[in-house]
């Protein structure tokens, strides 16, 4: 009886740490991310000099813009999937000079030299 006593309290010793460890291995992982987003979305809100709301053509060249001057650019944009229509495909008459404006005339090269080279052309 004593020998029986013995093991029912070391398998219920056993099952209670093992439930623990579950407990507090899950419950680590869910905290985890919620404190990652509040301090990042405090330091988002407390860091930014602009906010930018729409990071389309214009708004992003905006946040490059700024941000090259030394501000602090938060730039918002309400919806990340790929437009059902072209928009921002082609380069207008005044595109290559404002990219030249911005400093980015090389990357718009190097983009156009890996587009043509991936379609074929």
């Amino acid at each position: 009886m004593d020998m029986a006593f013995t093991h029912v309290c070391l398998w219920t010793l056993l099952a209670f740490v093992l439930t623990w460890t579950v407990f507090y291995v899950t419950n680590r992982k869910k905290k985890a991310p919620e404190l990652a987003d509040a301090a990042a979305e405090e330091r988002r809100d407390s860091a930014a000099d602009v906010i930018i709301v729409g990071a389309g053509v214009g708004g992003s060249a905006l946040a490059y813009s700024l941000a090259k001057d030394g501000r602090r650019v938060l730039a918002i944009e309400r919806d990340m999937r790929e437009p059902e229509r072209m928009m921002g495909e082609f380069m207008q008459p005044g595109g290559r000079l404002m990219l030249s404006k911005l400093g980015l005339e090389a990357n718009a090269a190097a983009y156009r030299k890996s587009y043509m080279a991936a379609s074929g052309l």
